[in-house]
C-alpha cells in the first residue's frame, strides 16, 4: 500500500505538471486551425485571379514632386520623386495616382478585376484579422501550435488515465487514510540486501572450497611426478650437472648466423626452408611438364580471340587490385586499432567499464573482474565478488551493456564513428532502466548514439532528438 500511494502521487505530480504546460500553451484546436486554412486558402485563389489581370503603371519625375498613390482598395501612400527618379506601380485592377495638378486613375480593361481586387483585399483583412485573434503569423506557425497544443493535451489526459488506473475508483484521501492506518514502517534490512549478502557469502566460500580442493589436487600431483623432498633434491642436482655440460658445449660451438637469436628459431627456420625447397622442386618438375604439354599444343583461338581473353583477364586483375587494396585499408585501420596491444586494450576498456557500472548500478559495483576481454565478476567497495554465474539478469543486461558502451568509448576516441542500439533498456526494471539511462545520456553527449525503441517512456528517459518512426 506505500508502494502504491507512492506511486500515485508520482502520477499525480505528473498529472499536475502535464496541466500547467497545457494551461501555459495559447488554446488553438483543429477547429482554429481549419478555419485558419480556409481564409488562407481562399486568399490564395482570389490573389491568383487578381493576378491574371494584373495592371503595372510606371511614372517617371521630371521635377521635385509628391505624388498620392493607391493600388487597388490598399490605404493611400505617399511617394516622392526627384527629377529622373521612377515609381513603378503594380494592382490587380486599379490604380490611383493623385498630384496637385491632377488625379489620374487607371483601371483594366477585366470588368471582373476590381471586384476581384476588392474580394482579394477583403480576404487579406480577414485573415489577418484570423491570425491576429490567434497570436500567429501565419498557416504554418498556426499549425505547429495547433499540434503542440493537441500533443499536450493529449499527454495531460495520459497522465489523468494513467493516475484514474492506479486509483482504481478509490480517492487519493481514501489511500491516504488506508496507510496511514498501518502506522509506521518497521525498520528491516530489505530482502534484495539479505539475498546479495548470503550470495556473496555463499560465493566465497564455494571460491575457498574449490581454491582448496586445488591446492590440496596439486600438491597430490607433485608428490606423484616428484616423490619425496630428498629425491627431488637429488634430481635437481643431477640437472645442475647436465646444465654445467652443455653450458660447456655451447662455449666451444660456432654463433648463430645473422639475424637468429637462439638455435630453436634457426632450427625452425632451417627445417622450414628445406621443406620450402623441396616443394619448389616438385612444382617445377609440374610446371617443366607442363611447358612440354603447351609447347606440343597451338593454340585454337585467332589473335582477335586472344585479344578478349586477354581483356578480360586485365579486368579480373583490376577488380582483384581493387579487393586486394580495400582489405589492405581494412587492415591498416585494424593494425592501427591493436597498435597499443591487446593487454592496453583490455586495461582501457576495463577502466571505462568500471566507471560505466559504477555509474548504472548506483555505487554498488565499483570494480569488475576481467577474463582476457571479458568479465569474470562484479566487486563492491568492501571487497564482496560476485561471479557472473551468480548476477541477476537485470545487473547481467546492465553489464552487457556498460561492456559495449566501454567499447565503443575506447575504439572510437579520436574518431567520428558512431553507435547503434536496439532497445538496450527494453528488459530492465525501472531503477536500472534510468540509470542506464543516465549513462547512456552521458555517452551520447561525447559521441553521436543512434538508439531505436518502440517504448515512449524509453524515448523519454533518453531525451535527445526524438524522431518517431
Amino acid at each position: 500500500m506505500r508502494d502504491k500511494l507512492a506511486r500515485v502521487l508520482k502520477k499525480e505530480a505528473q498529472v499536475e505538471q502535464a496541466r500547467g504546460r497545457l494551461a501555459g500553451l495559447p488554446r488553438l484546436d483543429q477547429g482554429g486551425l481549419e478555419e485558419i486554412r480556409r481564409a488562407s486558402t481562399q486568399l490564395e485563389k482570389l490573389q491568383a485571379g487578381v493576378e491574371a489581370g494584373r495592371l503595372a503603371v510606371t511614372v517617371v519625375g521630371r521635377a521635385g514632386a509628391e505624388i498620392v498613390v493607391q493600388e487597388d482598395f490598399d490605404p493611400e501612400s505617399r511617394k516622392t520623386l526627384g527629377p529622373g527618379e521612377t515609381a513603378r506601380l503594380r494592382a490587380g485592377g486599379r490604380i490611383r495616382i493623385v498630384h496637385p495638378d491632377m488625379e489620374i486613375e487607371v483601371r483594366s480593361g477585366d470588368v471582373d478585376s476590381l471586384a476581384r481586387a476588392e474580394r482579394a483585399g477583403e480576404a487579406h483583412r480577414a485573415l489577418e484579422t484570423l491570425l491576429r485573434r490567434h497570436g500567429v503569423s501565419g498557416f504554418a506557425e498556426a499549425e505547429t501550435r495547433c499540434r503542440a497544443y493537441e500533443a499536450c493535451a493529449a499527454e495531460a489526459e495520459s497522465a489523468r488515465k494513467n493516475l484514474a488506473e492506479e486509483l482504481a475508483g478509490e480517492s487519493l484521501e481514501e489511500l491516504k487514510t488506508r496507510v496511514a492506518a498501518f502506522g509506521a514502517a518497521a525498520a528491516t534490512r530489505p530482502l534484495a540486501t539479505i539475498a546479495s549478502a548470503l550470495a556473496t557469502l555463499k560465493a566465497q566460500s564455494d571460491a575457498r572450497s574449490r581454491e582448496r580442493a586445488g591446492i590440496r589436487t596439486r600438491i597430490e600431483a607433485w608428490a606423484s611426478e616428484y616423490g619425496t623432498p630428498d629425491e627431488l633434491i637429488d634430481r635437481l642436482a643431477g640437472a645442475k650437472s647436465r646444465e654445467s655440460a652443455l653450458v660447456a658445449r655451447l662455449s666451444q660451438s660456432s654463433s648463430l648466423p645473422e639475424g637468429f637469436s637462439d638455435a630453436e628459431t634457426f632450427v625452425r627456420d632451417f627445417e622450414s626452408a628445406q621443406k620450402k625447397l623441396a616443394d619448389l622442386r616438385v612444382e617445377v618438375k609440374g610446371l617443366e611438364g607442363d611447358k612440354n604439354a603447351l609447347m606440343d599444343k597451338a593454340p585454337d583461338q585467332s589473335a582477335a580471340e586472344l585479344a578478349v581473353q586477354v581483356k578480360d583477364v586485365e579486368e579480373a586483375f583490376r577488380l582483384e587490385l581493387r579487393r586486394g587494396e580495400a582489405l589492405e585499408h581494412i587492415g591498416a585501420v585494424a593494425r592501427g586499432l591493436l597498435g597499443e596491444g591487446v593487454s592496453s586494450i583490455y586495461d582501457g576498456i576495463r577502466s571505462e567499464l568500471e566507471k560505466l557500472i559504477a555509474a548504472m548500478t548506483g555505487g554498488r559495483h565499483l570494480w569488475v573482474e576481467m577474463d582476457g576481454s571479458l568479465p569474470r565478476a562484479l566487486a563492491d567497495g568492501k571487497g564482496a565478488r560476485i561471479g557472473w554465474e551468480l548476477l541477476s539478469a537485470g545487473t547481467k543486461d546492465t553489464l552487457a551493456l556498460a561492456l559495449r558502451m566501454a567499447m565503443a568509448a575506447y575504439f572510437l576516441q579520436g574518431s567520428d564513428g558512431f553507435m547503434m542500439m536496439d532497445d538496450p533498456l527494453v528488459d530492465m526494471d525501472p531503477s536500472r532502466r534510468r540509470a542506464a539511462a543516465q549513462s547512456l545520456v552521458s555517452f551520447g553527449a561525447l559521441r553521436q548514439l543512434i538508439i531505436f525503441t518502440c517504448h515512449p517512456s524509453t524515448a523519454e528517459l533518453l531525451g535527445g532528438n526524438l524522431i518517431r518512426l
